[in-house]
């Protein structure tokens, strides 16, 4: 949101500098100066008053809520397998889920199986996992999607290279795709990170892989099998007249920013701002569970 008045600065408040434009404060992360005077409200939060407007008015079935789950709804951590939720979220979905009154949907590149052991709720919202390879009901039915044989010999191919590369401890072997892991891998040099990634790339390009980048490693996956697909596909059935709203915070989650974009809102959940196609940002985790709270509050007094 670009406003055109002039911002009149008002010192700080504690430690921070902020300005007041039209009756709203701001702190210094939250805009940006362009020539003449003019600021880029960087949080979007006329989007998101206007969301909460539009979730009062629309009906149980027409609300949709999708969330990633690291570095969104939990910190992101070296230890994969000890990420859980911050203090407050698993409540907060719960909440959502006992309104009976939403569409509550966890969008992961993580297995579904090790999100239910995280998660740590019940009952569980609908989950999708390895990037919408997998889906989870919340009746506990699981589909996953199809690899063809091609795809199966890439990833075979990017298994054994990592274990004759010495890499096979951290090499995570999921439904749909391959990882390598150089967080927390001590003595990996940014040389072996290269080495390894031009090694993938080399399979993906001969096998029809795609090769993605990620907080900490690379990942091997079929193409079409990204979270804005899994987002497309929610909204698709739930119809255009939804009021949705997808949260995250990495690079893969720009696909789904960009498949909600005219559709609902996609909100980046991040400490520091960056350049996304989100078009609100909150800091977790107290603007998380401000925003999850507010949800929670609208379903339930509806």
């Amino acid at each position: 949101m670009v406003i055109k008045s002039p911002p009149v600065f008002v010192g700080r408040t504690g430690r921070f500098p902020v300005l007041i434009v039209n009756g709203s404060v701001y702190r210094k992360a939250d805009w940006e100066d362009f020539a003449g005077g003019a600021i880029l409200d960087r949080t979007g939060r006329h989007r998101v008053d206007k969301l909460w407007d539009d979730l009062r008015a629309a009906g149980h079935d027409k609300r949709v809520l999708m969330l990633d789950y690291d570095g969104t709804l939990s910190p992101l951590d070296v230890y994969r397998r000890k990420v859980f939720p911050y203090e407050g979220v698993r409540e907060e979905l719960s909440a959502v889920i006992e309104s009976r009154c939403c569409r509550l949907v966890i969008i992961s590149g993580r297995w579904t199986m090790d999100l239910v052991q995280l998660l740590g709720i019940d009952p569980l919202p609908e989950i999708w996992g390895c990037h919408g390879m997998e889906r989870l009901f919340p009746d506990g039915h699981l589909t996953t999607g199809d690899i063809l044989e091609e795809e199966m010999r890439g990833f075979v191919e990017a298994d054994e290279w990592a274990g004759e590369a010495g890499m096979g401890a951290i090499c995570e072997r999921k439904p749909g795709c391959v990882v390598l892991h150089f967080a927390g891998a001590a003595g990996e040099s940014d040389r072996v990170f290269e080495a390894a990634r031009n090694a993938w790339l080399r399979i993906a390009k001969r096998r029809g892989l795609v090769l993605n980048d990620f907080y900490g490693g690379i990942e091997l996956r079929p193409p079409g099998h990204d979270k804005g697909n899994a987002v497309r596909a929610v909204l698709d059935e739930v119809g255009i007249d939804a009021v949705s709203a997808y949260l995250g915070d990495g690079l893969s989650d720009e696909d789904a920013f960009k498949a909600i974009n005219g559709r609902g809102l996609g909100v980046l959940v991040r400490e520091e701002w960056r350049a996304t196609g989100a078009q609100a940002w909150i800091r977790p985790p107290g603007q998380l569970l401000e925003f999850l709270r507010k949800w929670a509050q609208i379903c339930g007094d509806s």
